[in-house]
């Protein structure tokens, strides 16, 4: 996993994420060295070992979406070495990756206006003023707060905004 790791082009997020996952697969094969010895390999991660593990990220005090996350990084590694032909039993057969629905709502048109109403008034807080400029920004032009900070006056001409826009540091252009 690592050397994969090492090959693959990816963002800085990506690559500690993923490097926090194998950290904490080697934490796990370190603490059961008796039954893996000083490798872990593929044929190893049998369904019984995937369900240890993910009983040991709990006991870490990982929460569940997390410990999902780390069972995906692990199922995608998986996924390589099949296609590199490296002969295991897929754990993930039996063993299910749980995913949750997001419980956010958006904001109605009404609450919107709501909150500018607010912005424009002479009670507006001076503290929320600021944060409601950016709020506000990104809701009428729907750009995250992070691709907002890096727009400077040279991005805005006749109202238009003209930048690339990249998501993940340098991964993932979005022309806006």
């Amino acid at each position: 996993m690592r050397n994969e790791l090492a090959a693959k082009v990816v963002s800085k997020n990506t690559k500690r994420r993923h490097t926090t996952a194998i950290n904490k697969l080697d934490e796990f094969r370190l603490m059961n060295k008796k039954k893996f010895g000083s490798f872990l390999a593929f044929q190893h991660l049998r369904p019984d070992v995937i369900q240890s593990y993910k009983q040991h990220l709990i006991r870490e005090g990982n929460k569940i979406t997390t410990v999902n996350k780390e069972l995906a990084t692990i199922k995608e590694y998986l996924k390589v070495a099949a296609k590199k032909e490296i002969k295991f039993k897929d754990p993930f057969i039996v063993v299910k990756i749980k995913t949750f629905k997001s419980t956010r709502m958006g904001l109605t048109q009404k609450e919107v206006d709501r909150l500018e109403a607010y912005y424009n008034s002479p009670n507006c807080d001076p503290s929320h003023k600021r944060l409601l400029q950016y709020f506000l920004f990104s809701c009428y032009t729907g750009l995250r707060i992070s691709d907002i900070k890096r727009i400077t006056w040279n991005d805005i001409n006749d109202n238009i905004i003209t930048k690339q826009l990249k998501k993940g540091e340098d991964f993932n252009p979005k022309q806006t």
